[in-house]
């Protein structure tokens, strides 16, 4: 599966921020598309992309976020992460 993201900044905005936000998004869209059934249609489940989105940016806004709340959103998720 192949998965794509970009990150829309205005000038002003933290650019070091949004590459380690787009960092953290990537693997946690594709492990929460893995986890819909097979065969399964991923345009047809915006939820999963949904709750990734309002959780890492809520409002559209970045955050700074810790190890701590990433894993904890993880377990939140069912997400297993890879080391």
């Amino acid at each position: 599966m192949a998965l794509a993201l970009a990150l829309v900044c205005d000038p002003q905005e933290n650019l070091t921020l949004a590459e380690l936000t787009l960092r953290r998004l990537a693997p946690r869209f594709l492990a929460s598309l893995r986890l819909l059934d097979p065969g399964a249609n991923a345009l047809l489940h915006p939820d999963a992309a949904d709750g990734l989105l309002e959780r890492l940016l809520p409002q559209g806004e970045m955050l700074f976020l810790n190890e701590g709340f990433l894993q904890g959103m993880d377990r939140e998720l069912g997400i297993k992460r890879s080391r």
